[in-house]
Formats: structure tokens, sequence, C-alpha cells
């Protein structure tokens, strides 16, 4: 399943982000893509979003696409990894 954002992930939108991984991981998909290249505000409270979604899905969770704030902040936090590099595209598996 992929779900694309286009709106900035920061506290002021990241009730909204949680809600709709809610509603996406509620049909328990064994893959879950994020597009979020049309990211253009990446704080803290949009990554604490991503890493909940991965603590819930029950299958990979990984990031197929990224803007330059989004891949920034993942860096900076070595969060990569943990989702994937985009360039890759491989799913990285939850352990």
């Amino acid at each position: 399943m992929l779900l694309i954002n286009t709106a900035d992930l920061d506290a002021g939108t990241a009730v909204q982000l949680r809600a709709a991984f809610d509603r996406v991981l509620a049909q328990a998909p064994a893959l879950l893509e994020l597009d979020l290249a049309g990211v253009t505000c990446f704080s803290c409270a949009g990554v604490a979003a991503l890493l909940a979604a991965r603590r819930a899905v029950h299958g990979a969770i990984v990031i197929r696409a990224t803007s330059h704030p989004v891949r920034r902040l993942l860096d900076i936090l070595d969060l990569q990894p943990v989702f994937g590099r985009p360039s890759t595209g491989g799913p990285v598996r939850r352990p």
C-alpha cells in the first residue's frame, strides 16, 4: 500500500498523519510504502509519527521517495537504514 504525503510533517500536522497511518494500518498491509517527496517541512514530530507507524505495522515499511528536509533529518538521526534508502528501494523488515 502506498501513502503519499504532500503536507508539512511537523507538530501541527503530526496528528493528521498518525490518523492516516491508523486508517492504513487497520487494513494490515504486508508492505507500507511512503512517498514523502512533497514534504517541505519535517520536524521531530514527523519523525515520531513515522516511528510510531513502524512499530505498528505488521509487515514492512519503506520510504520510497523523500524531499531534502526529510532526507536531511533522517540522515542526521541515522534513521535512513530503519526505513530503507529511497535510492535502493528495498523494504526493511521489522526486527
